[in-house]
């Protein structure tokens, strides 16, 4: 059946909510792998003088300059002058870790809507009583190797609507959410016995593969699972506010054994990630946009649209175009046919005033076997709103450091905004070097909380 034009009292309440939801922010999705060009739908403030441009590029880069003045060296070594193994520095909006040797740098960029989170953890499995009672250069001291770092989850979430509450939720909640069983079950006898065939289990090389197997990736269904958690839980506390939020988790587990990497994301949104291979010119998506432009998104809302039906036959979500006073604007978006609330993308995380067709479920990618020096990129689509996946792998290639990397890409992506006359938007991005982890004697080690307890 054709889909109706939304109703006029909600074309007008969606009207006036433009200016507050994600759904208003006209911005062009740069297609995977395309080249970067102005935003199509984004219609541009008044023509700009050579001068004025000038005046206003070099507005932003003297607000993002002074960051430069509090980069490590490029040679890797951490900023921790007392040797520490784990470590955290704030830099303004700028955050560097080394953790046990995985750095990694995030850069906020908050416009007025500051409506952007992100969060990190590590699970460090050195509880070992094996570990703690071992002499250096003894057999047991060895066993550390299997206590070091194996598990860390970084996470990005772009609020939109009238408030930041579905992304604060998702930051307080949603990265632990999956490895909660994990961290509160020490006895993993059942995983490993599952899981390992060879060697026996009781013998010594099992007791030593144990720890590792705690802190391995969750499952697909406990992602899953998380993220529809998370969802009722903001639909339960912010009944009333409109707020929603894209949702984008990557955990990292090393595996000594094969000494790789594990990479695992979920996301339900715009919010993307891809992993670049160590050569920095191989790249693959961890994470692919949840908009309209996706084909298999809108064929599922065009399903939904013919057979989720009010009533008076309305659909429930359809796609359309915007409407104001002067007609049709802006790309099209997912409209609500009970309140016309509308949206951008077609996965989020709250959003209870959007359309049903707007899920939270999580889609999975996995990539097994990632060598050591291959890079991890998450941001927002302030980002990637004028950065391709090739455009990122450049720039890390060019820096070859996490936050020098993180730095770059958003600077450059907020001059580009202003350059090409689109919406400012918030950009966060977090940039992540997969190497080793380094490997110290029992008493050398630092305390855990030192490393999970990071000051956002």
């Amino acid at each position: 059946m054709p889909v109706p034009d939304a109703p006029a009292a909600t074309t007008a309440a969606a009207s006036e909510q433009g200016a507050v939801e994600e759904g208003a922010m006209e911005r062009g999705a740069v297609k995977q792998g395309a080249p970067v060009a102005i935003n199509p739908h984004k219609s541009p403030s008044k023509k700009l003088t050579d001068e004025q441009l000038r005046e206003r590029l070099a507005e932003v880069r003297r607000k993002l300059a002074a960051l430069d003045s509090h980069c490590t060296a490029t040679d890797g070594s951490s900023p921790n002058e007392a040797g520490e193994l784990s470590t955290t520095e704030k830099w303004g909006k700028t955050i560097y870790g080394d953790v046990r040797g995985m750095r990694y740098g995030v850069v906020e960029y908050p416009t007025k809507k500051d409506q952007d989170r992100w969060d990190h953890f590590s699970e460090l499995s050195d509880e070992s009583p094996q570990a703690q009672r071992a002499d250096v250069g003894t057999p047991a001291a060895m066993e550390f190797q299997f206590q070091q770092p194996i598990m860390h989850a970084f996470g990005v979430f772009d609020g939109h609507g009238c408030s930041a509450a579905a992304a604060d939720v998702c930051k307080a909640y949603l990265l632990q959410e999956p490895i909660a069983p994990q961290l509160n079950e020490r006895n993993c006898s059942l995983c490993v016995d599952e899981v390992l065939n060879d060697p026996a289990p009781g013998t010594t090389q099992h007791m030593q593969l144990a720890p590792l197997k705690k802190g391995l990736v969750p499952s697909d269904a406990a992602i899953a699972e998380s993220f529809r958690s998370v969802d009722a839980q903001v639909a339960r506390e912010h009944r009333d506010v409109r707020c929603g939020t894209t949702a984008t988790s990557v955990y990292i587990g090393y595996e000594p054994a094969s000494d790789t990497w594990d990479v695992k994301c979920g996301w339900a949104g715009d919010s993307r990630a891809v992993l670049i291979e160590p050569d920095a010119k191989t790249f693959a998506n961890l994470a692919i946009d949840h908009r309209i432009e996706n084909d298999a998104e809108r064929e599922r809302i065009d399903v939904a649209a013919k057979t989720d039906l009010l009533p008076n036959g309305t659909p429930r979500s359809y796609i359309t175009r915007r409407q104001n006073s002067r007609g049709e604007y802006g790309p099209k978006a997912v409209f609500s046919g009970t309140t016309g609330i509308s949206h951008l993308m077609t996965r989020s995380i709250g959003d209870p005033h959007g359309a049903p067709a707007l899920i939270p479920d999580a889609e999975i990618i996995s990539k097994q076997g990632v060598a050591n020096g291959s890079w991890v990129v998450l941001a927002s689509d302030g980002l990637w709103d004028v950065f391709d996946e090739a455009g990122v792998a450049k720039v890390v290639r060019s820096t070859r450091h996490p936050a020098r990397a993180a730095r770059k890409l958003t600077l450059d992506s907020v001059a580009r905004r202003r350059q090409y006359g689109m919406t400012a938007d918030d950009v966060t991005v977090i940039v992540i070097e997969l190497t080793a982890p380094v490997i110290q004697p029992p008493e050398s080690r630092t305390s855990p909380s030192k490393v999970a307890d990071i000051d956002h």
